[in-house]
């Protein structure tokens, strides 16, 4: 099985007490960016996210990230600002002895 380089994101949660968990909203750069995105949602009190973990096939591909928070009883706040990186899920191929 291959191994893939750990890619991690991480930020500060707003100070608000009521902050239980946030979402991180992702997609190929091409596309928009919204609430109808895919997401992943991470518990509090952890505020980064290894992104090797997003459900999703990508070869150096630059993808869309966007944060929001949520509070206990389910409101979501603004999406943050978009962070454009590039990722890549795809290992190279084994070599072959010869």
């Amino acid at each position: 099985m291959a191994i893939l380089v750990e890619q991690k994101v991480a930020w500060q949660s707003p100070s608000d007490p009521s902050v239980v968990s946030h979402k991180l909203y992702y997609a190929p750069e091409a596309n928009v960016l919204n609430y109808d995105s895919p997401f992943v949602e991470i518990n509090m009190p952890v505020c980064e996210y290894d992104l090797i973990q997003l459900p999703i096939t990508a070869n150096g591909e630059m993808y869309k990230l966007a944060l929001s928070a949520m509070d206990q009883v389910g409101n979501e706040s603004d999406l943050s600002s978009e962070k454009v990186l590039p990722l890549d899920h795809t290992p190279p191929a084994a070599p072959i002895w010869l």
